[in-house]
C-alpha cells in the first residue's frame, strides 16, 4: 500500500502534455482575484470507515436539502472521479433540474496523480493525519464529533489558503513534465 501511495502522490516523471494542461487550468483558477459572484469550490472526499451502520442511508431527492439562491455561477476544483460529471447529475435528477444544475458549474479537474492540486484534497490528508487516521467510529455522531472538533480548532488558527505556485512556478519547476516542443 505504501508504494501505491507514494506512487499517487509523485509528479510525472516524464513530458505529460495532459497533466500539464490540468496543471495549468487549476492553477490559473487559483491565481484569479476573490469574486462572490464566481466562487470557487474544491471538492474531495474521505472515506472513513464505521464499526456500523446506525440507520439505513436516505436516497437523496428534493425534498432533502435546502435550496438556496445564490451566485450565477460557480468554479469547481474536483479530481476525475466518475461521480464527478455532468452526467451524474442526470442520475440524480430530471433533465431540466439537472441541465439547470449543470450550468451553474465550470468543472476544473486536477490531473491523473495531480491532486495535491486541490485545496480539499490537502485539507482532507491533514484532517486523516491529525484526527482519523488508524481509528475506527462506532458511529456517526462519534465520528462528526471528533471532526467537527478537529474543523474548529484548525479555523480558529488557520487564515485562509495562501497558495503560492503560478504557472510561470510551475513552468520552471516542473519543467520535465512539459513536452519538448521540437523546431
Amino acid at each position: 500500500m505504501t508504494n501505491r501511495k507514494i506512487e499517487y502522490w509523485v509528479i510525472p516523471p516524464e513530458a505529460d502534455g495532459e497533466f500539464v494542461a490540468h496543471m495549468e487550468e487549476v492553477l490559473e483558477v487559483y491565481e484569479k482575484p476573490y469574486n462572490p459572484a464566481v466562487p470557487v469550490l474544491c471538492m474531495d472526499e474521505q472515506p472513513v470507515q464505521l464499526l456500523k451502520e446506525t440507520r439505513s442511508p436516505l436516497p437523496a431527492t428534493a425534498k432533502h436539502g435546502k435550496r438556496v439562491a445564490g451566485c450565477a455561477k460557480v468554479i469547481l476544483v474536483c479530481d476525475n472521479l466518475n461521480t464527478h460529471t455532468k452526467g451524474a447529475f442526470y442520475e440524480v435528477f430530471q433533465p431540466e433540474r439537472a441541465r439547470s444544475l449543470i450550468r451553474r458549474i465550470e468543472f476544473c479537474y486536477t490531473p491523473k496523480h495531480g491532486s495535491w492540486l486541490n485545496i480539499a484534497e490537502n485539507e482532507l490528508s491533514s484532517l486523516t493525519r491529525q484526527c482519523v487516521a488508524d481509528r475506527r467510529f462506532a458511529d456517526v455522531a462519534t465520528l462528526r464529533e471528533q471532526t467537527e472538533a478537529w474543523s474548529t480548532d484548525v479555523t480558529a488558527t488557520q487564515r485562509g489558503v495562501d497558495w503560492q505556485m503560478k504557472i510561470d512556478d510551475a513552468r520552471t519547476k516542473l519543467k520535465s513534465v512539459y513536452p519538448t516542443i521540437k523546431l
